[in-house]
């Protein structure tokens, strides 16, 4: 399709776009490796221009508040990123607290979109386009707004799934261009040794063949597909696709054979790892791509059997309430799915929700236990005690799912960084009556 042309009456600049967006706007931008750069930048630069435009970057790989006003562009977001962590703190980006993805919860409770701009493939023979690596809510938002813009990558990757529209819902699209700055694909993070001992503690002591699993992005579980290699049949109902499940594929470990919802297939809403790996999952037959409000959807997904979640902690408390997006009252990331999928794991059949973090940390020179009597001030809960089946540290695994108070006390005071093991029983033990 010689696409171009046959567009050619959509087709403006980046900068003719930016133009376009009128005071007084809200603004759905596309989503992590999904952010039409291009155009990001045209916007920030009449931002002198313009008032009160609010702009809703969830994921943000831009920033929005070190490069324009509040004045002028608002940011707001559902997840911090490295790109607004300081901005949300001082209150130079708003944070939106969100973590019920229904379809329905979303259109009644978010705030309309004025313009959706997203970064979409050229079209197909019949006019379709991919959201590429990162579809998110991206295809929901852009088939919400008023309008839609489209940044054209032409090396955006196809899946199959939901990743697709249909390029008469485009209002105005431009081609990025081949020497454009080229942005980190994704916030994928480095783990190092000690996440690989939990992850290898994960995948050897809690994971069984048949197992389907979801794998939450972050410092700790970012490797565990490359730990699943003595499993067999293992299935992927995920949000983030992380490195080592498509290598897990090939090597006939990740099957989803026994899914009960798409059977044969990994599912995700969103693919991290390097470029090469991204695209071997292009147009790969046994993975797609579903909308958030699919992928993260505790209706469905609860009705998955041996579900098995692993996802990342700031800090645990003795009781097992988990804080994954705050450090006191100081947001750092964000909820994202893992409420729902602790949630769900917890009424799957055989399921388990899984929660795995360093026991301790260095603040500033100074070692923190990340295991504490109770959750820091202020800090918000991501997932209630009610929740966490398994708690994992570089020094072992705590069941605390069917324990009292003080059971949990103990399992979780066991797997704490010894240096803290008697602070933290001098601290609760008054309460709880810790056996000695």
């Amino acid at each position: 399709m010689d696409w171009i042309r046959h567009c050619e009456a959509k087709l403006v600049t980046a900068e003719a776009a930016a133009g376009a967006i009128v005071s007084g706007e809200t603004l759905f931008i596309g989503m992590l490796s999904n952010t039409p750069r291009v155009f990001a930048a045209a916007l920030v630069a009449r931002a002198g221009e313009l008032r009160g435009v609010r702009v809703h970057h969830s994921l943000a790989m831009f920033p929005w508040a070190e490069l324009a006003p509040p004045a002028s562009l608002r940011h707001v977001t559902i997840f911090a990123t490295p790109f607004d962590r300081a901005a949300v703190a001082d209150g130079r980006s708003e944070y939106m607290p969100l973590g019920s993805w229904c379809e329905d919860h979303l259109v009644r409770d978010h705030p309309p979109i004025d313009t959706a701009v997203v970064t979409l493939s050229p079209p197909d023979d019949e006019g379709y386009m991919s959201f590429g690596s990162c579809l998110w809510l991206n295809g929901f938002f852009a088939r919400r707004a008023v309008r839609l813009f489209a940044e054209i990558d032409e090396g955006a990757i196809r899946t199959h799934g939901d990743n697709r529209i249909h390029v008469s819902l485009v209002d105005r699209m431009w081609l990025r261009p081949k020497d454009a700055p080229v942005g980190p694909s994704a916030l994928e993070p480095q783990p190092d040794a000690l996440s690989e001992a939990i992850c290898q503690s994960v995948a050897h002591t809690l994971l069984r063949d048949g197992d389907c699993i979801q794998i939450g992005t972050g410092d700790v579980s970012a490797r565990l597909a490359y730990h699943l290699g003595h499993l067999n049949d293992i299935g992927v109902q995920t949000e983030l696709l992380p490195s080592g499940v498509v290598e897990m594929m090939d090597r006939g470990v990740i099957t989803g054979r026994y899914k009960e919802l798409a059977p044969g297939k990994v599912i995700a809403s969103a693919v991290l790892g390097a470029p090469e790996e991204i695209r071997r999952v292009h147009m790969h037959p046994d993975i797609e791509l579903w909308d958030f409000t699919r992928t993260d959807d505790v209706r469905t997904l609860s009705q998955i059997s041996n579900f098995k979640t692993i996802n990342n902690a700031l800090q645990i408390d003795l009781g097992g309430q988990v804080t994954a997006e705050t450090v006191g009252p100081r947001v750092y990331s964000g909820p994202g799915g893992q409420t729902a999928f602790a949630v769900a794991a917890s009424y799957s059949n055989g399921g388990a929700a899984i929660t795995v973090l360093p026991s301790s940390s260095m603040v500033k020179g100074v070692r923190r236990s990340r295991i504490a009597p109770f959750l820091n001030l202020g800090a918000a809960v991501t997932v209630p005690r009610t929740h966490v089946d398994y708690v994992v540290t570089e020094y072992g695994v705590a069941k605390i799912s069917g324990k009292t108070l003080r059971e949990r006390a103990e399992a979780l005071i066991a797997i704490a960084h010894p240096d803290f093991r008697d602070e933290l029983r001098a601290e609760i033990g008054a309460t709880l009556k810790l056996s000695t």
